[in-house]
């Protein structure tokens, strides 16, 4: 914009009709004299919507009042664009994860004091684990492993589990028999593991009791 282009131009005609409602949002906060921060898009000359970050301060004569508000912009469509790009890569992660047929789960080690691992939080599962375990994503994720399969201990798993993330060694069972607490029924599986930096498991398995009773 040339300078005569802007003068005399209301900052909200320049606006995304998206971000309108972001300005006047802050209605009261202009009328109190307080500092504004705030990121909308702006309309260029050349018809693009830039995004830029603003910040607003009051500007206040002899006598207290406020006469003016001083504004900076800075543009920051780079910084939206590689965030939108950040979204689209989760949302396709999370597509390509819960097309896998097989349940997987991420967890992260808990330790006692001692150090030694005692059960494994789910920091993410897909579809499919929800599905086998009849619960939600919602109730898995932030919950203990040993408190939907607490035969983990009993059955070695847990150990087996352990020693994964502290060796870095992978887990790799074969037909492992299990007494599967939430579906109530005696169960095999392949099992398969991998430490992820920041003392984490990626596990999946595989149920597989018919081909063990087939065998």
């Amino acid at each position: 914009w040339s300078v005569e282009g802007l003068v005399g131009t209301a900052m909200i005609d320049l606006l995304h009709p998206d971000d309108v409602a972001v300005y006047t949002s802050q209605k009261e906060a202009r009328r109190l004299g307080e500092d504004l921060r705030y990121e909308v898009r702006m309309r260029a000359n050349d018809g693009t919507w830039p995004w830029v970050s603003v910040q607003s301060r009051q500007i206040i004569d002899d006598q207290g009042v406020m006469t003016h508000r001083v504004a900076g912009w800075r543009d920051v469509t780079a910084e939206h664009r590689a965030q939108e790009q950040l979204r689209d890569a989760q949302v396709l992660l999370r597509t390509n994860v819960d097309a896998i047929l097989d349940p997987l789960v991420l967890c992260q080690a808990v330790r006692d004091h001692t150090g030694r691992i005692v059960d494994l939080t789910y920091l993410d599962v897909n579809e499919a684990t929800c599905q086998y375990l009849s619960l939600t994503r919602e109730q898995l994720v932030g919950s203990g492993m040993m408190a939907t399969l607490p035969g983990l201990v009993d059955a070695g798993l847990l150990v087996g589990y352990a020693d994964a993330v502290d060796t870095g060694e992978p887990v790799s069972f074969d037909g492992f028999r299990y007494a599967n607490e939430t579906l109530g029924l005696m169960a095999y599986y392949d099992i398969r593991g991998r430490a992820v930096p920041g003392d984490r498991l990626s596990l999946t398995w595989r149920d597989v009791t018919d081909r063990q009773q087939a065998a």
